[in-house]
């Protein structure tokens, strides 16, 4: 009885390991729904490595820290401002409040997707400057091909154009997908069996005016951690390509409601095109980052005085682009006591007070 015990024992141990370290398929049971609403958290993309990839492996994440909080909801064509053209084939995601275009802000900015036991894909976009303008895919982006197994590829292409200010604008390119890496990934928000997409996204923007045409060629590419159930990636990291070379931008991850954010002080009384932060706050270690949020680009200085109002860190002022940007100040030779960072474009300022310990 012991020996046939001690056998079925080590057959189940053997089936669990074999199951835990084989990798996991996401299909389209794996992707959001409609109402379906998922926190996230930001967190620095400042040294940030993403070259860990291939079979097995442990993905640590463990110490990421948010530097703020936002939800994902996912909405109904009907319950967007879009109803006329997405109200029953699509759902909506708002991936922006405000936009600049060309001097001219716009608004609800929200993509929308269909999703298929095939693939996951947007089928439009939409947008508000004065009143809603929303667009169909000419050419619909194939976000992911299901099912998704490791060493998979695929490859598509994506065409969206709309008109605003008598201006057409244009996107056009295509996205090569690759599950290059399958393991187990941890954040704070948890440990979960995943598989990794690495997408690489060349794609072409254009405005025509007056029969003239101008166009930007963007290089970029997308790391996502998908496991099962989640919906959303548990962890996605976005960046650039320039000369060959990937430079991370922004980091989020999977997370739960967090009543505070680290420990960062957030600005009140905020300037109309940027926002502020720093952090951490107080700094208990050798780099002060300061967070820029601004729905403008836009030449920014930035000055830090101590209590005394002694001047210990001065930019050269440079070009912001719209978004999240990520500043890093080497702080380590500050004596310790309370800083101010002055921030100033386009007539306006901000002054931020932080501490070092």
């Amino acid at each position: 009885m012991k020996h046939f015990l001690f056998a079925f024992l080590s057959i189940f141990v053997f089936n669990n390991l074999a199951a835990a370290q084989s990798p996991i398929s996401i299909t389209s049971t794996d992707m959001p729904a409609v109402t379906d609403t998922f926190r996230y958290s930001v967190a620095s993309p400042l040294g940030f490595d993403v070259s860990q990839t291939g079979a097995n492996q442990t993905w640590n994440f463990a110490t990421l820290m948010p530097i703020r909080q936002a939800l994902a909801e996912y909405k109904r064509g009907l319950q967007t401002p879009y109803s006329v053209l997405f109200g029953f084939n699509a759902y909506g995601l708002k991936i922006a409040d405000t936009l600049g275009f060309q001097g001219t802000n716009v608004t609800n900015v929200y993509e929308f997707y269909n999703n298929t036991a095939a693939k996951f894909e947007t089928v439009g976009v939409g947008l508000t400057f004065i009143f809603p303008i929303p667009s169909l895919n000419t050419d619909r982006d194939e976000i992911y091909q299901f099912p998704l197994n490791y060493l998979d590829r695929d490859s598509s292409t994506f065409a969206v154009s709309f008109s605003l200010l008598g201006n057409t604008l244009k996107r056009k390119g295509y996205r090569i997908n690759k599950v290059d890496g399958w393991g187990t990934i941890t954040t704070p928000f948890g440990a979960f069996p995943c598989v990794r997409v690495e997408s690489y996204i060349d794609e072409i923007d254009s405005v025509s005016v007056s029969g003239n045409t101008f166009g930007i060629n963007i290089r970029r590419k997308e790391y996502k951690w998908l496991a099962k159930n989640v919906k959303i990636p548990i962890l996605q990291v976005d960046g650039a390509i320039a000369n060959d070379a990937f430079t991370v931008n922004s980091v989020r991850y999977r997370d739960s409601y967090r009543s505070t954010i680290g420990i960062r002080e957030t600005n009140q009384g905020l300037p109309n095109h940027f926002s502020v932060s720093a952090f951490p706050n107080p700094i208990a270690n050798e780099t002060l980052l300061l967070v820029l949020n601004t729905q403008k680009s836009g030449v920014f200085g930035i000055e830090i005085k101590d209590i005394s109002g002694k001047i210990v860190y001065q930019n050269t002022p440079q070009t912001y682009m719209i978004g999240e940007q990520f500043i890093s100040i080497d702080f380590k030779n500050q004596s310790k006591g309370i800083y101010f960072a002055t921030i100033k474009s386009q007539g306006e300022t901000f002054v931020q007070k932080f501490i070092k310990e």
